[in-house]
């Protein structure tokens, strides 16, 4: 612009004026948005200059209406397209073609950087709404695994105050017999308590051997019909147990019981010799 070239604007209204004419083409619209921009700088502080600008906008606006119209020939348009066209086949179009250099445009880039960061955000709360869910699908298994477990926990709870009741009432009972069962080494291993008129004992154990998890220890009535399985038991991890037994036949009819290990679900008769025996 001939403003920035260090003349005095205020050098007067001739042609030579280098602030004459950039008023000029600034009234008239033939300024771009640069020298525009200076131009509306300085009319903001020079009064002087707005009234030229005011001007050459007056005299603009008289030029234009004074020009007469004329109505183009019929066939301007058709000699116009007519030469578009021979022009077009007598060059290579993409010859002429010169790439133009892209604008910045802010408004593009960061839309995509919000779709970016949206898209981002979702993928990250999917990852999470999916680790989120199989914690909670983990926290209810085993949520119902403690209330299995619990639910085992209170049966055997139950069962071993039952039994301990039955033996405390078996014990207490006047014709109560006891059975000692002792092992080779002369050690006793169990006691069962029976009434010689019920068809039910308790057996308490103490310090057996510990079994293999394919193994289980076996209760036998052994009288004149040989061994008779009263029922299958296993102990803590000391060994220890106390269980009722319902005894299917008469008492005077035993002889003796005996305790064996046997495979896991039980056997018909002992498979192995028993552990501890003790006689009526």
């Amino acid at each position: 612009m001939h403003m920035n070239d260090g003349l005095d604007p205020g050098t007067g209204r001739n042609g030579d004026d280098p602030l004459h004419d950039d008023l000029a083409a600034f009234s008239l619209g033939a300024a771009d948005s640069s020298e525009s921009a200076d131009i509306e700088s300085l009319l903001a502080e020079r009064p002087d200059l707005r009234a030229e600008a005011a001007r050459f906008a007056a005299q603009a606006t008289v030029l234009l209406s004074d020009v007469p119209r004329r109505q183009p020939p019929p066939d301007l348009k058709a000699r116009i397209l007519a030469a578009a066209h021979a022009s077009h086949e007598a060059h290579d179009p993409t010859s002429s073609i010169v790439p133009l250099p892209q604008p910045a445009r802010a408004s593009s880039n960061l839309r995509s950087t919000l779709l970016w960061l949206t898209s981002t955000a979702a993928v990250v709360l999917l990852a999470l709404s999916l680790y989120m869910f199989g914690e909670v699908n983990a926290l209810r298994s085993e949520r119902a695994n403690l209330e299995s477990l619990r639910s085992d926990l209170t049966q055997q709870v139950n069962s071993m105050y039952a039994d301990l009741a039955m033996a405390v009432d078996l014990v207490m009972q006047n014709q109560s017999r006891r059975v000692e069962l002792m092992s080779d080494d002369g050690e006793m291993r169990a006691m069962v308590v029976l009434q010689p008129e019920m068809h039910e004992a308790v057996i308490v154990t103490h310090d057996l051997p510990a079994l293999t998890p394919d193994q289980t220890y076996q209760l036998w009535l052994i009288g004149p019909d040989g061994a008779v399985s009263t029922g299958m038991f296993n102990t803590d991890p000391e060994g220890d147990m106390t269980k009722v037994f319902k005894v299917a036949q008469p008492w005077d009819r035993v002889s003796a019981l005996g305790i064996s290990v046997e495979p896991r679900g039980g056997s018909d008769a002992p498979t192995s010799k028993p552990l501890a025996v003790g006689e009526l």
